[in-house]
Formats: structure tokens, C-alpha cells, sequence
């Protein structure tokens, strides 16, 4: 997460969040006293949500090196859930990535074409996953309204003037399709995040022994790719009796097995696995 407020120290005024580029619409929800607690970790508002699970894609940029690490994140998440992504399809509605001055997205689909940035130092599988997120509908993780329970936010430690990225939303008004918190999360802010100095702790999680945790940006967690196949690929198994245990879930890819959490393997995530396999 370090990484990317750097990356994007340039262009932070003009971002919400450090990497979230607004429209109007969205500003002026978040911007309006009634409706400024309406942000949620997936955004609930359908408009914004991809029409299908099918999604077009085209590069505004022609560094080869760095197309690959798109597409090679893209496969990934295709293998992790019921999305495809398809280069240069026609479509009215697209991504498109550039090589902009930072990393940043806007929060889902927009209509037309809309921009990921990935710029220099921004192309890990880590990085490309959390604009894409955002791309998709995702939020932050710790806006959530049961973030207290896991964190504590010391706004003494937040740069002046942005203490408003660390906004707690209303539990009504958000929508986490029923997953747990995940202070592994990709979407997850790290500990030092808008931090005065570099040592102190902006987001610190009430189990201290999870700080390494917390601003994961080395792959999705289990339950940034559960939220997105309940939310695109809700109807991939809806046939299957297969009856996954502790959290896990019918694979859209293949519902005759389970995807299960990250220690837990087996027909119905019921096994324990070596952390050797």
C-alpha cells in the first residue's frame, strides 16, 4: 500500500481514497450530508455493477512487458472465479488500461469506456488486482461498519487533511454478501496508510500479531474472490447439492467441488492441509 501512495504522491488531489477516480454522481453522493454515508465495501447501486461476466478489455498502451502483467492477472482471476476477460472485444462497455502517473480505478462499471491506470511500478499481481477490484465494485475493506471489531484507526497518526479516507460506514448501507472481514483482504488499507511518519500506526489490528496482514498486496484473499463470484457468478451452481463447509463454496468454474479457505481442503473444506502442499 506504501507503494502505491508514492506512486501516486502526484496526483493524490485529484483522487479520493489515494487510487479512486470519481464521477460526478458518485461525488455528489459522497460530497452530500444526507447520502455521505452510502459508500459501501461493494457498491450496492446495480447501475454500477458489469452486465455479464464477460468483460472487455483493450490496452491504451503498447509496452508489451507490461501488457503481459495485466493479462497474466486477469487469467488469474479468471481461474478464481466465473469472470472472463476478453482483449479488444467490441463492446459498448470496456476497461481500458493505461500507463497513467500512479495507480488508480474507478469503483465499478460506468458505462463506455473507463480507465485502469497502472503505471510504472504499479504492475504486480497484487496492485493490478486491487484496481480491478475497485473496477468491479469494491471499495476499501475497512470502511466497513464492523471494522471496529477488527482494527482501530488512530487518527492521531493520520496526515492532516486526511482523516476522511478512514470514514466507517453506516451497517445498513453496506454490502459484504454475508463474508466475514478480512484484514488480509486486497482491498485492505495497510497499517501505515496516510500515516505522519512511516512508524506510525494508522490502521492497527485489535490482534496485534496480524499487522504483517494487514495491506496485503501480494494476491486477493479467499474472500475478495468469494465476494465476486456471490456477486457475477451467483447462479453458476444454483443446481448442485454439493453442501461446502466453513465458509466455502461451490467452484463457479466446476460446482462438483468446493473452493475452500486457505488451510482447508477436502470434498467439503472439511480437511485440514499441510501448509507444505
Amino acid at each position: 500500500m506504501r507503494n502505491e501512495i508514492r506512486r501516486n504522491i502526484r496526483i493524490a488531489g485529484l483522487l479520493f481514497e489515494n487510487d479512486i477516480a470519481l464521477i460526478l454522481s458518485q461525488m455528489k453522493l459522497l460530497t452530500s450530508t444526507k447520502q455521505y454515508r452510502k459508500k459501501r465495501k461493494i457498491v450496492a447501486d446495480p447501475t454500477y455493477h458489469w452486465k455479464s461476466s464477460l468483460i472487455a478489455y483493450r490496452f491504451g498502451d503498447s509496452d508489451t512487458n507490461w501488457q503481459d502483467y495485466i493479462r497474466k492477472t486477469l487469467h488469474y482471476w479468471e481461474q478464481e472465479t466465473c469472470l472472463r476477460f476478453e482483449e479488444n472485444k467490441p463492446d459498448d462497455d470496456y476497461l481500458i488500461f493505461i500507463i497513467g502517473s500512479g495507480c488508480y480505478s474507478n469503483v465499478g462499471r460506468l458505462g463506455g469506456s473507463q480507465t485502469i491506470s497502472i503505471g510504472y511500478g504499479c504492475e504486480t499481481l497484487g496492485i493490478i488486482s486491487h484496481e480491478l477490484g475497485h473496477a468491479l465494485g469494491f471499495w476499501h475493506e475497512q470502511e466497513r461498519s464492523d471494522r471496529d471489531n477488527h482494527v482501530r484507526i488512530n487518527l492521531q497518526n493520520v496526515i492532516s487533511g486526511s482523516e476522511g479516507n478512514f470514514e466507517k460506514r453506516n451497517a445498513t448501507q453496506i454490502i459484504d454478501l454475508g463474508v466475514p472481514y478480512d484484514l488480509g483482504s486486497v482491498m485492505h488499507y495497510s497499517t501505515n496508510t496516510f500515516a505522519k511518519r512511516f512508524i506510525d500506526f494508522t490502521v492497527d489490528p485489535i490482534d496485534t500479531k496480524y499487522r504483517s496482514t494487514v495491506g496485503n498486496r501480494v494476491a486477493p484473499a479467499f474472500t475478495d474472490f468469494k465476494q465476486i463470484n456471490l456477486l457475477y457468478c451467483f447462479d453458476r451452481c444454483q443446481m448442485t447439492n454439493l453442501k461446502c463447509r466453513h465458509g466455502g463454496y461451490p467452484d463457479p468454474n466446476n460446482c462438483s467441488i468446493c473452493k475452500c479457505p486457505e488451510g482447508l481442503g477436502g470434498h467439503q473444506c472439511s480437511d485440514l492441509q499441510n501448509s507444505c502442499e
